[in-house]
């Protein structure tokens, strides 16, 4: 289980876990969370991407639906998934992202999550 948190300088806090599953060794699941620290004169965001970096030979679950209604839309890409959320406060916001192993890769690279004000790319972590 790995964790790596954002800087204290930066707009967003950024917490990412994964966790392996205990009954399926080909799943794993990124738990991302994540919060606006609310800098400048707003303590809310507009619309905030999410890009999720997925480890190599991993893609994401088949099926896969995001929970409740901060997800706005869901954009997959070869190694990465895009989670588009309504907005971010203050409040600490976590979704499950759920990946299966599709091929054995020896010496797997850790893989980046980045969170993005939309409409300020400038705000990010």
């Amino acid at each position: 289980m790995k964790s790596r948190a954002a800087q204290s300088d930066e707009a967003f806090d950024l917490d990412v876990v994964v966790k392996d599953s205990k009954n399926h060794i080909n799943h794993v699941t990124l738990n991302v969370c994540t919060r606006y620290l609310g800098t400048g004169t707003s303590s809310t965001t507009g619309m905030v991407l999410m890009e999720v970096g997925l480890l190599s030979g991993f893609s994401l679950l088949p099926g896969f639906e995001p929970p409740g209604d901060m997800i706005r839309k869901l954009e997959k890409e070869e190694g990465k998934v895009h989670l588009y959320l309504d907005y971010l406060n203050e409040t600490q916001f976590c979704v499950d992202v759920p990946t299966v192993r599709y091929f054995k890769v020896a010496n797997t690279q850790d893989a980046s999550v980045n969170v993005v004000d939309y409409y300020e790319p400038s705000k990010c972590t």
